[in-house]
């Protein structure tokens, strides 16, 4: 088993999170408060294109598309589903938020043993006792769960961010 550490892969892995952040907010500007579909025009390597498509539920989650299945979700909550897909209608990135009122720390745990049980590696884990972020890889898969604390609510709000490696 190698256990060298890789800087230059770490560098490339921190920029993608940085980059899929940055989608996100962008999904989140253009889209509004998600109840309705909106193209973005977002270059791709194999296709050109890149569609968002925003939708709130309260209980269903498309999964079988490209989240995968058995993620915990608060399904009594409401959820917001966004999907980038290629052109060719190949998923690239989704994202599931949606609050909580459970702790940040007991949140975060439950993410972290799915993650291991699921047999996703852990790239960073930082827990505090108001939020927390989580980074993982599953072969050309990555994921990122952010908990944030929202102070006006005494709330949790989850962020799962799946997305494909193999484009980018």
């Amino acid at each position: 088993m190698n256990t060298s550490k890789n800087t230059n892969g770490q560098t490339n892995f921190f920029a993608l999170t940085l980059m899929v952040l940055f989608v996100l907010f962008l999904l989140i500007t253009v889209t509004g408060n998600g109840s309705d579909t909106q193209a973005l025009d977002i270059p791709d390597n194999q296709s050109g294109v890149a569609t968002a498509a925003a939708t709130s539920t309260s209980s269903e989650i498309d999964r079988n598309s490209f989240m995968p299945a058995g993620i915990p979700v608060d399904e009594s909550a409401v959820v917001e589903n966004h999907m980038i897909s290629r052109g060719s209608g190949e998923a690239v990135q989704q994202v599931i938020s949606f609050r909580s009122s459970l702790p940040a720390s007991e949140i975060a745990a439950e993410y972290q043993r799915w993650m291991t049980e699921n047999d996703y590696a852990l790239q960073r884990v930082q827990i505090g006792s108001l939020a927390a972020t989580l980074t993982a890889l599953n072969g050309q898969k990555g994921m990122v769960i952010t908990i944030s604390h929202l102070s006006s609510l005494d709330m949790r709000y989850i962020e799962i961010i799946n997305y494909d490696l193999t484009g980018t």
